[in-house]
C-alpha cells in the first residue's frame, strides 16, 4: 500500500516525533518527500482526505502555504503496512518492519492476534471448490529433504509425506508390511530377494513408478556406501536386476535378517530416475516422489504441501498443509486461531492453554539428551576420571527442576526402555564435592579451556550446555560453550575440534534401523567420539545383530553395546523430553509418529 508509505514519510518529515499538528506545507514540498509530480501531490492528498487520514485546508493563492493535521497514528500505518506483508506472506518483514520502528506492547499483540486469525483451518473457495487447508507457523526454513541426507526429525516427518518405500514398519505389530511392493519372496540362503512392484503407481510429476527408478535410487545408495557406514548393507548388493517393469531382484552378497528393515528407512525412499536433472541441491529443496502429498513451495517464507490426487494409498483429506516461517512465534504460546477453533501444533500441549475442549496428545519422546567425549583428542577429556568428575558434577534432577519446559526425566540410556529397572527411581545420590574434586586431581586437570559445542542457537539445546557449562564452573573446569547450525556441527572439522558435544537423538518409530545410523553414520557424534576399541566393540555387535533372526535378540545386542559406552563414559546421557502436541476435537484422524509430527494424509476436520 504505497499511500501509507506516503503517509508515514510525510508524517516524519513534518512532525517528528512529537510535533505540533496542524502543520504548515506546500504541494511542492509534499511532491518533494513523496518523489513525485505536484499533479500526484495533489491526488494523494486528495486520497488521504478520503480515507479520514489527515484533514486538508488549502492555502488561497499562488504560493500560499497550505494546513495539513494527521489523524492516523503512525503505529496504525505501520500496523496497516505490517499487515499487507503479511497478506503476501511476508511475515519475517513484517515483523522487522515493526520492530525497526519499535513497535511493542497492546500493537503488538493487536498484530498477533491478526496473524492468528490466518492460522489454523481454512476453507476458501478456489475454482469454484472448497479448498480445505491446515496452516501453522514453524520457526525455520526447510531446504534439504534429499532423503538420502536427513539427519533431522522435520525434514525426516517431510521426507514420510513426499516419499514412499518398498516396505513400510508397522509400529503396532512390529513387522514389515507391503507398500510399493505388494509382494516379495526370497532363496532359502535369504541373499537373493525379489520385488514385486504395484502398478498404476504414479511420481508426482505423473511418470509411472517402476523397478527402473527402484533400481536406479538402491544403486545411488550402494555408491554412497562406501562414505556412510550405515549403508554398508547395500555395498553388500552384488546385482541389481530389472525383470520387468514391475519385477526388481536384488543379489547380497551375504544374508541380513534386517534387509527389510532397511528398505523401509527412509534413505531407501524411492525417487524417480530423472529426479537429480537439475542437481542434488535442486532436488533436495524441491523433491520429487509419489508420497501422498507433493512439495508446492519451498523457501524461507513458506512450505506448501499440496494433495497428490493420484496416490495409491488414497487422497489425503486435506487439499493442503502450509507451515510458514515466522521465527518471531517460536517461544509464544499460541491462542485460538482463525476459521474454525482449530490448533495443531507440535510440541505444544492443551495445559499451556487449560481449555477442556482441547485434545492432547502426551508421549515420551523415544531418544535422549547427551554429551559426547572426545577422547581422540590428546587432552585431559582422555582420562576416565575426569570424564567421570563431569558425570557426578551434573545433577540430571536439578537440570530438570531449574529449566522445566520439555525436559521430563533423567535418561540412563539412549532410549528410555535401556534404563535398568534399578536406575529408574530413585534418582542416584549425587557425589560429594570432595569425592569430585578429587577425580579432578587424578584425572591432572590443570584449568585449562575445552570445546563445548551444541547445534541450534537460541534454542533449547543452547540453554541445555549453558547450563551445563555453569554447573562445571563451579568446580574450576572452565567450558568454552559455541553454538552452530546442525549442518555446520555435523562436519568432520568440527566434530573433531570439539572436546565434547551436546546433542540429542529422536528415533524413528523403526527403532532398530534408527539405532544403527546413531551408532555408524559418519556425521553422528557418538560415533565421531569414540575410541578405535569402543568403535570396535560396536562393530562388532553391530554384526552379529545384523545377522540375528530373533528382533528381541538384536535388542539385547543394542542394549549391550549401549551399556558398554555409557560405562566407558564415551557417552553421558541426561535427560528424555516429553513429547506433546493440542488439537481441537474437531481435528480428526491424529496419530503421532516418534518425531512428535502427526501423519497429514489421515488428518481431517468434522463440522461443529
Amino acid at each position: 500500500m504505497q499511500i501509507a508509505r506516503h503517509y508515514l514519510n510525510l508524517h516524519t518529515h513534518l512532525t517528528g516525533d512529537d510535533g505540533p499538528s496542524p502543520h504548515e506545507v506546500t504541494l511542492e514540498e509534499i511532491a518533494a518527500v513523496c518523489a513525485c509530480t505536484i499533479r500526484n501531490a495533489k491526488l494523494l492528498v486528495k486520497h488521504m482526505g478520503e480515507l479520514d487520514w489527515i484533514s486538508w485546508i488549502p492555502g488561497r493563492g499562488r504560493g500560499n502555504r497550505s494546513s495539513i493535521a494527521f489523524k492516523k497514528e503512525r503505529e496504525d500505518i505501520i500496523l496497516l503496512l505490517a499487515k499487507e506483508l503479511g497478506e503476501k506472506g511476508e511475515f519475517q518483514s513484517a515483523f522487522a518492519l515493526l520492530e525497526e520502528n519499535g513497535i511493542d506492547g497492546p500493537p503488538m499483540e493487536s498484530f498477533l492476534d491478526w496473524v492468528y486469525k490466518r492460522l489454523g483451518y481454512q476453507v476458501e473457495m478456489r475454482d469454484s471448490r472448497q479448498l480445505e487447508t491446515l496452516c501453522f507457523p514453524f520457526y525455520r526454513p526447510i531446504p534439504r529433504l534429499d532423503p538420502l541426507y536427513v539427519t533431522r526429525r522435520t525434514e525426516a516427518h517431510m521426507v514420510k509425506q513426499l516419499f514412499d518405500t518398498l516396505v513400510v514398519f508397522d509400529l503396532e505389530t512390529k513387522t514389515i508390511k507391503p507398500h510399493l511392493a505388494h509382494y516379495w519372496e526370497r532363496n532359502e540362503e535369504g541373499t537373493v530377494w525379489t520385488f514385486y512392484l504395484r502398478k498404476g503407481v504414479l511420481f508426482h510429476h505423473k511418470q509411472p513408478l517402476t523397478a527402473h527408478d527402484v533400481k536406479a535410487t538402491l544403486e545411488r545408495v550402494r555408491k554412497l556406501a562406501d562414505d556412510i557406514p550405515y549403508f554398508r548393507l547395500f555395498a553388500s548388493f552384488t546385482r541389481i536386476e530389472v525383470k520387468k517393469d514391475t519385477v526388481l531382484e536384488v543379489e547380497l552378497a551375504t544374508p541380513s535378517f534386517l534387509f527389510l528393515h532397511f528398505l523401509s528407512s527412509t534413505a531407501t525412499s524411492i525417487i524417480p530416475r530423472d529426479a537429480l536433472a537439475n542437481g542434488e541441491e535442486a532436488f533436495s529443496r524441491m523433491p520429487i516422489g509419489s508420497g501422498p502429498f507433493s512439495l508446492a513451495r519451498n523457501d524461507d517464507v513458506l512450505f506448501r504441501l499440496e494433495a497428490f490426487p493420484s496416490y495409491f494409498c488414497g487422497r489425503p483429506h486435506l487439499d493442503r498443509v502450509d507451515l510458514w516461517i515466522i521465527p518471531e512465534l517460536k517461544d509464544r504460546v499460541v491462542p485460538e486461531l482463525g476459521g474454525l477453533p482449530i490448533r495443531y501444533f507440535p510440541f505444544q500441549a492443551e495445559k499451556e492453554w487449560g481449555e477442556a475442549e482441547w485434545l492432547d496428545h502426551d508421549q515420551i519422546e523415544t531418544g535422549s539428551l547427551f554429551i559426547t567425549f572426545n577422547v581422540k583428542k590428546d587432552s585431559v577429556i582422555r582420562h576416565p576420571a575426569f570424564r567421570q568428575a563431569i558425570d557426578l558434577m551434573l545433577d540430571r534432577g536439578k537440570m530438570i527442576r531449574e529449566l522445566k519446559g520439555k525436559r521430563l526425566c533423567p535418561a540412563y540410556g539412549m532410549i528410555p526402555q535401556f534404563a535398568e529397572e534399578a536406575e529408574r527411581e530413585p534418582i542416584r545420590p549425587q557425589a560429594s564435592e570432595e569425592e569430585i574434586r578429587a577425580l579432578l586431581v587424578q584425572s591432572g586437570y590443570k584449568g585449562e579451556r575445552l570445546r563445548i559445542y551444541a547445534y541450534q542457537p537460541e534454542s533449547e539445546n543452547e540453554v541445555d550446555v549453558r547450563w551445563v557449562a555453569a554447573e562445571c564452573q563451579k568446580y574450576g573446569v572452565q567450558l568454552e560453550v559455541s553454538v552452530f547450525a546442525i549442518e555446520e556441527l555435523q562436519t568432520k572439522q568440527r566434530i573433531q575440534e570439539a572436546d565434547m558435544i551436546l546433542s540429542g537423538e529422536v528415533y524413528d518409530d523403526n527403532l532398530e534401523i534408527s539405532l544403527l545410523e546413531t551408532l555408524q553414520r559418519t556425521n553422528s557424534f557418538l560415533r565421531g567420539h569414540l575410541d578405535e576399541s569402543s568403535a570396535a566393540y560396536v562393530d562388532d555387535k553391530i554384526n552379529q545383530l545384523i545377522q540375528e533372526p530373533a528382533a528381541s535378540t538384536r535388542m539385547q545386542l543394542f542394549r549391550q553395546i549401549d551399556r558398554h559406552v555409557k560405562a566407558k563414559r564415551a557417552i553421558l546421557y541426561l535427560y528424555h523430553t516429553r513429547q506433546s502436541s493440542s488439537h481441537h476435537q474437531l481435528l480428526s484422524g491424529v496419530t503421532i509418529n516418534s518425531y512428535g509430527w502427526a501423519d497429514y494424509r489421515t488428518l481431517w476436520f468434522k463440522e461443529r
